[in-house]
């Protein structure tokens, strides 16, 4: 079997369970179809594997606490289901990388480095923003440092900050244990990937001063940080 039969037919097997479990609406599932069909052949069946361990994560974590969400107007959607716009917000990394692998093979280590620390980032953002939401106290800002109202551009709580870690570390943990990369740059990966969040987090506080952007705009800064300083490390260090 080639690898684009087998690629095909591994996907059209997580749309059809992404679908049967109402995590990505009909556009989302022909996003993440073609970011899954790209990453299966370019970075091949481990690359996918994670990506898929992603987006169950990402999934299970959308629908933590949705009904309390859902009446506070602050859920994904009213489905709590993923739209191809918010698939490819945080996806397209991944797929850049993927492509990247296949027009250069021999970079193909530091694409899966760039892929991986990517959706550290995507993880992290996701885990803070949905627990933050539901047990999130306190809200504050990180630039300028201060207490904020809950709501406020850019703020974060301890309880989301925390998740935010746990779910960088658990990609980098992840993304070792698939072998995408050295052993060694596991506590790189999850830092660069908890920093990417927070970054996102001051930029939000710095540009809500005019307009904040889209969160799509947001999640392609957060994801495109963590690949570019990982691509840097993987250069120093290796990968």
């Amino acid at each position: 079997m080639s690898a684009w039969v087998a690629g095909i037919l591994a996907n059209l097997a997580i749309a059809a369970l992404a679908t049967r479990a109402r995590a990505l609406d009909r556009s989302g599932v022909l996003a993440a179809f073609g970011v899954g069909l790209l990453v299966w052949i370019g970075l091949g069946i481990k690359a996918f594997g994670l990506l898929v361990l992603f987006l169950a994560a990402g999934s299970l974590l959308t629908r933590l606490g949705f009904e309390q969400k859902a009446q506070q107007g602050i859920a994904q959607s009213v489905t709590g289901a993923r739209s191809a716009k918010e698939v490819l917000a945080k996806g397209w990394v991944p797929a850049v990388c993927a492509a990247w692998a296949l027009g250069v093979p021999a970079t193909e280590g530091l694409a899966s480095l760039a892929m991986v620390a990517s959706l550290a980032a995507a993880l992290s953002d996701t885990s803070s923003t949905e627990v933050g939401k539901v047990w999130g106290e306190n809200p504050f800002r990180l630039f300028p440092w201060g207490p904020v109202s809950p709501g406020t551009p850019g703020a974060v709580s301890a309880q989301g900050l925390g998740a935010g870690l746990l779910g960088a570390v658990f990609v980098a943990l992840a993304g070792t244990a698939l072998g995408l990369q050295s052993p060694s740059l596991v506590g790189w990966i999850a830092a660069v990937g908890f920093l990417a969040n927070l970054a996102e987090s001051v930029l939000c506080s710095v540009l809500s001063i005019k307009k904040v952007p889209p969160g799509w705009v947001l999640n392609v800064f957060t994801s495109s940080f963590a690949a570019c300083c990982s691509i840097i490390i993987g250069l120093k260090l290796g990968g």
